[in-house]
């Protein structure tokens, strides 16, 4: 093989490597990095399996990224390193959501209040490989990771009642089971 040939063939497998090294970092690495990053805000402020009720969303809230002025959200973070999680919360009369994102972003579990039944959202969050801990009547749903977000988002328009959804917000409960 000429040096023109090893010269190209190991210009061809650096730029191949490079481009994998890349596609890793954006793919893979980079949504656990900016995940990781809120949480770490979020478990520092509020700690863990507990909620920070938000208010209103201005231009300057960043919180959430990009949050709709139409909603108010809830958000915590889940670390079910201690057992599996309870959430439980009564339903909203206007639009209300669950979301559960895992520590790579991925969002894993989605419900809103026309999905809850009986008038309210009741689910075991159980991590990966744990055993089903065997609560009856209650959904379970299992994380991908051992830690991610959880987002209540309630429809609040300009002029809605803002104390009857935050007393509303006030009864969620996340509860760690033994």
């Amino acid at each position: 093989m000429s040096k023109r040939c090893r010269a190209a063939l190991l210009w061809v497998v650096g730029t191949l490597a490079l481009a994998a090294a890349i596609h890793y970092a954006v793919v893979v690495a980079y949504p656990r990095v900016v995940m990781a990053s809120l949480m770490r805000r979020i478990e520092k402020a509020h700690g863990t399996n507990t909620l920070r009720h938000g208010s209103r969303p201005t231009s300057a809230d960043r919180v959430v990224v990009l949050p709709s002025p139409d909603l108010v959200y809830s958000i915590g973070v889940f670390d079910l390193s201690s057992g599996p999680l309870r959430i439980t919360a009564p339903a909203s009369q206007s639009y209300m959501s669950l979301s559960l994102y895992a520590a790579n972003t991925d969002n894993f579990f989605v419900m809103n209040d026309r999905q809850a039944e009986g008038g309210k959202f009741d689910l075991i969050l159980v991590g990966p490989g744990a055993s089903d801990p065997g609560v009856e009547g209650v959904r379970l749903v299992r994380s991908p990771s051992q830690t991610g977000i959880i987002l209540f988002r309630f429809f609040a328009p300009e002029g809605a009642p803002l104390d009857e959804i935050d007393a509303l917000r006030r009864q969620i409960a996340c509860t760690v089971l033994q």
